[in-house]
């Protein structure tokens, strides 16, 4: 986990999550919807072929 800069007065940070089982741009798209769900997510970037999420 990398600090990167802050908001507000509140430290980000970038995190990269190793996901499994996704096999279409559909499960790419739910993955990154529920990511983007959770409180103090600002961003989700998905990556399918490498099966990562940065958020």
């Amino acid at each position: 986990m990398a600090l990167n800069y802050s908001w507000e007065g509140r430290a980000m940070a970038n995190v990269k999550l190793r996901v499994t089982g996704m096999t279409c741009g559909h499960c790419q798209a739910k993955v990154e919807q529920a990511l983007k769900g959770v409180a103090g997510v600002y961003t989700a970037i998905i990556d399918l072929p490498d099966g990562e999420a940065e958020v």
